[in-house]
């Protein structure tokens, strides 16, 4: 009965996970779509909580990512309570709204820290989803562990079939979901090329894991030690998925992602077909960037317009918002006001700047000194963690930990100049590569491969 439910909890892991990469790519264009997505995720979380308190508990590993999670929460919830007007008027950035209460015979309501109590819930249901599908990985095992891996590749393969068709029938709006985008590049199932490319990425690394841990196809020779796995030929699909989007972000980190993942599908012990393997990758990426419209030059145009969509010119004008909601911030999703107040009006257009373009600082504006404090602490959490994992490559591989520290260092990086993890189905994969990352996965040992890595079996609790 036990590992009846375990399976099925499994399946219900990998349902919402498919389902948020194909409909959780729209933002707040589809709202509809983010309350399913939720509303699934809260009840993954109460399911996983309540296996947790019937005696199956979650790893020892996956405590500091809940304790951040329940931090996170309690912060947000502080923002949400009314405080007494001599207090609020004390807090940094609220001159303008006290001004508007006197004039309005609002000043001696109480008010609470965020300026839109409102935009802070849905910040705080949007956590729904990633919470939930974080709990129930936790507790997977091994090959629970491959089938979500699998999951990945296959809504990447979704995505990246869906942009090639648009690619190749000429942008027709109908193959949208959420209406054609503003670059007039392929972006498969999400709104924002730059998403579409994040995704790519992860899917790119997920497929080295596949590589590495799936079952290892019949060799057709007895001395032929490293046989071909048909894994492989999904790395120039993703590639191409990612250089259609042309964006600046995905084509730069590009380049890390396959180094990741042929890392991963390699092995230590395959430094010569890593070496190999990449000059194939580079030379894939070249001919692929040379049959873009427009070939090279116009690559090279994209990649040179670095102040395209505000995202440098506002640098100065979101560092000073910063600046004057500091130390205690404006509250969660509420960027697009408290920016607006202080954007350039010599830079002002028909568009607006929905995010500051750079997640960490959005959160930094949003939660102020102790949004900083919470990331700190998650960044020394991941650095001992990472300790721990390089001590044990001395004898073995932990391949699915270092698999799901990529796509966060991945998701990480992309973050400073752009908002993908505000995007539910990329939260979902992230979510999925943190229980990786914190599993208390058995790493395969070093020494001669079979034909194919020992994969121990173990349970929930580890």
């Amino acid at each position: 009965m036990a590992a009846f439910r375990a399976r099925w909890m499994l399946w219900c892991t990998v349902a919402l996970l498919l389902f948020a990469i194909v409909i959780g790519g729209g933002g707040a264009e589809a709202p509809l779509a983010n309350g399913v997505l939720e509303a699934g995720g809260a009840i993954l979380l109460c399911l996983a909580t309540a296996r947790h308190l019937t005696g199956r508990p979650l790893p020892p590993t996956a405590v500091w990512p809940l304790v951040f999670l329940l931090a996170f929460l309690l912060l947000i919830l502080a923002q949400l309570i009314p405080m007494p007007p001599s207090w609020w008027d004390r807090l940094p950035g609220r001159e303008a709204a006290a001004s508007i209460y006197a004039l309005t015979g609002d000043k001696t309501v109480w008010h609470s820290l965020s300026l839109d109590p409102e935009a802070t819930r849905r910040f705080a249901s949007a956590l729904l989803l990633p919470a939930g599908l974080f709990a129930a990985a936790a507790r997977t095992n091994h090959d629970g562990q491959i089938i979500l891996a699998r999951t990945i590749v296959i809504g990447g393969l979704l995505s990246v079939m869906l942009a090639i068709a648009q690619f190749v029938l000429g942008l027709p709006a109908a193959l949208f979901p959420y209406g054609r985008a503003g670059a007039a590049v392929p972006t498969g199932l999400f709104a924002n090329p730059n998403h579409q490319a994040q995704l790519m990425l992860a899917a790119i690394v997920m497929t080295g894991v596949l590589i590495r841990l799936g079952p290892a196809p019949p060799r057709r020779h007895r001395r032929e030690r490293v046989p071909f796995h048909p894994a492989w030929l999904l790395f120039p699909v993703f590639m191409a998925g990612a250089i259609m989007t042309q964006s600046r972000a995905g084509l730069i980190l590009l380049i890390p992602a396959l180094i990741m993942a042929i890392l991963i599908s390699a092995g230590r012990r395959g430094l010569a077909r890593f070496f190999g393997l990449s000059g194939i990758a580079v030379a894939v990426l070249a001919a692929m960037l040379a049959i873009l419209p427009g070939g090279l030059a116009r690559g090279m145009q994209i990649q040179l317009e670095l102040s395209a969509g505000g995202r440098i010119t506002s640098l100065p004008d979101v560092l000073y918002t910063l600046h004057q909601f500091w130390p205690w911030g404006s509250g969660f999703g509420t960027f697009v006001p408290v920016f607006k107040a202080n954007e350039n009006l010599d830079l002002m257009g028909d568009l607006y700047l929905n995010h500051a373009h750079n997640d960490l600082l959005e959160l930094l504006i949003e939660g102020g000194l102790p949004m900083a404090v919470l990331l700190a602490a998650a960044l020394a959490g991941m650095a001992v963690r990472l300790w721990r994992l390089a001590m044990a490559r001395a004898t073995s591989e932990p391949v699915m930990a270092m698999a799901g520290f990529a796509v966060i260092f991945l998701a990480v990086l992309h973050s400073l100049v752009d908002y993908p993890l505000r995007m539910h189905s990329l939260a979902a994969v992230v979510a999925i590569a943190l229980a990786f990352f914190q599993s208390n996965e058995l790493p395969i040992e070093l020494g001669p491969r079979t034909s194919g890595p020992r994969r121990p079996e173990f349970g929930s609790a580890g």
